[in-house]
């Protein structure tokens, strides 16, 4: 169906296996962005377009939201592709998920915790967005900023969890090399 399967700890997160999927193939397609374009690459990157083509947010997943990595995902890749109505709107739901704090978690704001992983995935987007030439509101990122400067030296006690369903460990050094 040209999209990336998810494996390993993927298929147990908090969301629905097809949204996995989706995210898997996007982070795959930013991945082969990167590389030079012989034709079996083509042709995946082409497969791959094609599969996220019908992932609509609330339509594929029967859910009414996305996660953040999503967003953040579908706006690296509109702006790559230069579909900048595509990317604006993701700006907009990314925009519409941060939270009071200015971190950013799996789900929407009412929903859970804000993380640093997903603060960082939606700060990473909105950057690569601005950086291209495009508006972000400077708020949103001083915002997001501020949040993850919270995991700076000196060390909290504890970092939320990360990865594997929210539910696992927290490299405790990758995370200070992040921030």
């Amino acid at each position: 169906d040209g999209s990336w399967k998810p494996e390993g700890q993927l298929p147990g997160q908090k969301r629905p296996l097809e949204e996995t999927a989706q995210v898997s193939t996007m982070w795959n397609l930013i991945g082969l962005g990167q590389v030079a374009a012989t034709e079996p690459i083509q042709k995946a990157r082409e497969k791959g377009i094609a599969f996220l083509s019908t992932a609509k947010p609330g339509k594929s997943t029967g859910y009414a939201r996305q996660s953040t990595e999503w967003y953040a995902a579908g706006l690296l890749l509109a702006g790559r592709a230069g579909d900048a109505p595509r990317a604006r709107d993701l700006v907009d739901k990314l925009r519409s998920q941060q939270r009071p704090d200015g971190g950013w978690g799996f789900y929407p704001p009412t929903e859970g915790t804000p993380t640093f992983e997903e603060t960082a995935y939606a700060l990473l987007a909105l950057f690569a967005w601005r950086a291209a030439g495009h508006r972000v509101p400077s708020n949103a990122l001083e915002r997001g900023a501020a949040y993850l400067r919270t995991f700076a030296n000196p060390l909290p006690p504890t970092y939320p969890p990360l990865w594997i369903a929210k539910s696992l460990y927290v490299p405790v050094q990758v995370v200070q090399a992040a921030v």
